[in-house]
């Protein structure tokens, strides 16, 4: 690959999804230092939903208006001598149009600005990390598209410039919950929102999460050494913000009963240690159980948090099964046609997939629901309410939420390779759409 000019992230033709262009202006640039701008635009067109609203935009850049035809997203990015080796990294940020050519309703950044010192690609630049470059890269393009730099516009950062500011949002809320449930229980203020930091000075407090509890969270304020993961504390602020993402909280609801090695218990009953019966593997014993609850009122700010609620009779008796769940947890289904579609006698696919057919619906906001997920050293098959589906497939931000010890033991293993082969989206709708044609949606014995 050569060294470009300008870069489209999305679609190839713009028309459709996030799309993200990237302007490489000046010298400096190499395929080597580019690439990491392409993969930070890719991943973020990946996990973006929203096809914004196109604008003619005017904005005053450098002194001088310059207007623009944007579609969903513009960024400037350059390689210039700002202080040399060790001081400061960059800037980036979004640019506030002059004027505009029609309101974009979505009221997201359009424009964008991303400028980082050329000297710290120099041998002990800071740069010269490959791994924290990337990082680095990333960190910067989620503040363009609004993390950190719009909160306060939003209306959802309380405390600013006090000792304890607050990111409001509800699906991030949620995921402090879920992810960091010590660090949640242990807060007396966590009922107002999110630790923003309040260290650093201009540019790093109120922008950024509070780096003593998320450390390696790749919106903390602070990079750090090794891996700074993208989690869904993220992922959920910027559905908080007003994208659509790919965001859903994965998650059975109180009141599910699950299969044991003494029956069937309540999920909330359930402690680390207990033996579950899986599936593939016998009796498993639970290794750590995420905790968290939506209220009524972040249900009613944000969908992704209703519950769906599960309905498909017994393949040999025709029984009801019901079961609520998030409306990503993954169950399983088996039947010729996911045999021609994957490949595969079994799929688990999310539950929201199923919508459209008899089998799902969304429960309306009528209370707070408490989600519960259930972790093994694998990912596994369990019986809920009678019906097969997955526990917790963990990725790096799960991880980072267990005990030090249960972490160490999942390291170890090979938890991230999936019990069945994962089908979702379109072609999954249309794989329940035939089963269902030939009255075929059955809870699988």
């Amino acid at each position: 690959m050569a060294v470009l000019t300008e870069y489209l992230s999305g679609s190839a033709d713009g028309t459709a999804g996030y799309d993200i262009k990237i302007n490489f202006d000046g010298s400096g640039w190499t395929e080597a230092n580019q690439q990491a701008f392409i993969d930070a635009a890719d991943f973020l067109s990946s996990v973006i939903l929203s096809d914004l609203s196109d604008v003619n935009a005017t904005f005053l850049i450098n002194g001088s208006p310059r207007t623009l035809s944007i579609d969903d997203l513009e960024i400037d990015a350059s390689l210039q001598a700002i202080d040399g080796p060790g001081g400061i990294l960059g800037s980036a940020g979004p640019y506030t149009p002059l004027a505009a050519d029609g309101d974009r309703v979505e009221e997201l950044p359009w424009l964008g600005v991303m400028q980082f010192d050329i000297a710290e690609f120099e041998p002990g630049g800071f740069f010269e990390d490959a791994d924290l470059y990337a990082a680095t890269i990333l960190h910067e393009m989620l503040h363009v598209v609004g993390v950190g730099t719009i909160w306060q516009e939003k209306g959802l950062l309380t405390g600013a410039g006090t000792i304890d500011p607050r990111f409001t949002g509800a699906n991030a809320m949620f995921e402090y919950q879920a992810l960091y449930g010590s660090a949640y229980a242990a807060d007396p203020n966590a009922a107002t929102g999110v630790p923003v930091e309040n260290d650093g000075g201009p540019g790093t407090a109120d922008s950024h999460w509070e780096e003593d509890i998320f450390t390696n969270e790749i919106m903390t304020g602070f990079l750090n050494l090794g891996v700074n993961t993208f989690s869904n504390l993220t992922l959920a602020s910027l559905e908080d913000i007003g994208y659509a993402t790919t965001y859903v909280p994965t998650c059975f609801v109180a009141g599910t009963v699950i299969l044991t090695c003494h029956g069937w218990r309540l999920v909330e009953d359930l402690q680390p240690g207990d033996r579950i019966q899986t599936r593939d593997n016998g009796l498993q014993r639970l290794r750590h159980i995420t905790d968290s609850t939506a209220p009524t009122a972040w249900q009613r700010q944000r969908g992704t948090l209703r519950p769906l609620q599960i309905t498909l009779p017994d393949q040999g008796s025709g029984e009801m099964r019901r079961l609520v769940v998030s409306r990503q947890h993954r169950v399983l289904l088996a039947d010729a046609v996911a045999q021609r579609m994957f490949g595969a006698d079994e799929v688990l696919l999310p539950a929201k997939d199923l919508l459209g057919s008899p089998a799902a619906r969304i429960l309306p906001p009528t209370g707070s629901v408490r989600y519960l997920n259930l972790l093994f050293d694998q990912h596994e098959v369990i019986s809920a309410n009678n019906l097969w589906c997955e526990s917790m497939l963990a990725g790096e931000e799960a991880r980072r939420a267990l005990p030090e010890t249960e972490r160490l033991l999942l390291e170890a293993s090979s938890h991230t390779r999936p019990a069945r082969h994962l089908v979702r989206g379109k072609r999954a709708r249309h794989m329940v759409a035939r089963i269902a044609r030939h009255d075929r949606l059955r809870a699988m014995a």
